[in-house]
């Protein structure tokens, strides 16, 4: 249960350096010389709300939330929406121009940033199975020592090995 929730944590910063790297990309590359153009405002909004999603994917795992982690999952189903979206783009249709030259690059970070999407959402439905299971209280500490806190040399901390 622990191991799953530590290499959520993990992809989760992986999802997130994908996407930052793809996103800045993207902007500086294709849409600089472009700033009249919606999909460049689009682009720098959903940038920074990505941190309170990736906020909502950790908070939801560590409380062992149903709801949020829904709403989490429903996310990255959409940013693999986007990632397609964005590779078929960059193409097919009347912006191929725009994107010669950064393609492969910019396809690379999308194609990066999907798998690390699916591997997170596998992940998520892993932790999601463990619900219930001890997580929620291994992570949050109500404040009470524990019963073997002051008997033995070392304060009641106690090293393990999955």
């Amino acid at each position: 249960m622990y191991r799953a929730y530590q290499i959520y944590l993990v992809l989760i910063k992986v999802d997130l350096f994908f996407f930052v790297g793809f996103s800045i990309q993207f902007i500086y590359l294709t849409l600089t010389r472009r700033s009249n153009d919606p999909e460049y405002w689009l682009t720098i909004i959903i940038l920074p709300a990505t941190i309170p999603i990736l906020y909502i994917a950790i908070y939801a795992v560590r409380h062992e939330s149903r709801k949020w982690t829904a709403v989490f999952l429903t996310t990255m189903l959409a940013g693999v929406v986007y990632f397609i979206y964005k590779i078929i783009r960059m193409y097919h249709g009347e912006k191929v121009p725009v994107y010669s030259g950064v393609n492969v690059f910019l396809t690379l970070f999308a194609s990066l940033c999907m798998v690390t999407i699916l591997l997170t959402i596998v992940n998520a439905a892993v932790c999601y199975r463990n619900f219930g299971r001890g997580l929620k209280a291994h992570l949050i500490n109500d404040g009470s020592p524990s019963p073997n806190a002051g008997t033995s040399s070392t304060g009641g901390r106690v090293m393990e090995i999955d």
